[in-house]
């Protein structure tokens, strides 16, 4: 790998050496750590660097944390290969996912994925509140946009109470088999963006939740 940048995405384990979790968990990363090559890896023992640690706010062990630049997400989703590299995979890409085609709009709505949030926007708009959530849960949500009315006509049809969908800006929570759900507090500028995560971290619990060892 290259020489060391601000840009670069880590992810670092932060244990214990008498930590049993974290001794199952060290073969994982080790495979994560050989297959992605985007991502530096580090690991910090917490008995030894206390008041790094302290800094972290590291509470318990493993703790998984993601960290790029100034910004740092915990992971809690599954602890093996296959969850750890799919967050790492996410993080390479743009928080916010262009939406283009009815297809796409019809795979995220109805396509099994849990929860997503899509801001609806044209050309122009300040989006500052939307990106900046979405850049802030990246690793645990899923952020989409489209300009394009043609989809939000598809998205509304036959779903609201009135009879057009919203005007751009505006946020929707999206559920598979659930009508969407309009956000109504304003979510452009980045003076709104505080109460938009707000709303995301409230309602991205799907109606059903999939349960693992990771959760339950």
């Amino acid at each position: 790998m290259s020489a060391i940048t601000p840009d670069d995405l880590w992810l670092l384990k932060f244990y214990a050496p008498w930590c049993g979790h974290c001794k199952r968990l060290a073969p994982v990363l080790d495979t994560v750590a050989a297959e992605v090559e985007s991502v530096r890896f580090g690991k910090v023992d917490c008995t030894v660097e206390e008041s790094l640690c302290k800094r972290w706010e590291v509470n318990g062990y493993p703790t998984v944390i993601l960290t790029q630049g100034q910004n740092k997400w915990v992971y809690k989703g599954p602890r093996t290969a296959e969850g750890i590299k799919a967050v790492t995979s996410k993080m390479l890409r743009p928080a916010v996912h262009e939406l283009s085609t009815v297809e796409e709009l019809a795979e995220i709505h109805e396509g099994g994925r849990q929860v997503v949030f899509l801001q609806g926007r044209v050309g122009g708009q300040d989006t500052a509140a939307f990106d900046t959530v979405a850049r802030n849960l990246q690793h645990s949500d899923h952020f989409y946009a489209t300009d394009d009315l043609k989809l939000l006509d598809v998205l509304f049809a036959g779903k609201l109470e009135s009879d057009s969908p919203p005007k751009p800006p505006f946020v929707v929570r999206l559920e598979s088999g659930e009508a969407p759900q309009l956000y109504e507090a304003g979510a452009t500028s980045a003076s709104e963006a505080k109460a938009l995560q707000s709303y995301v971290e409230l309602k991205r619990t799907p109606t059903f939740s999939l349960l693992g060892d990771h959760n339950f």
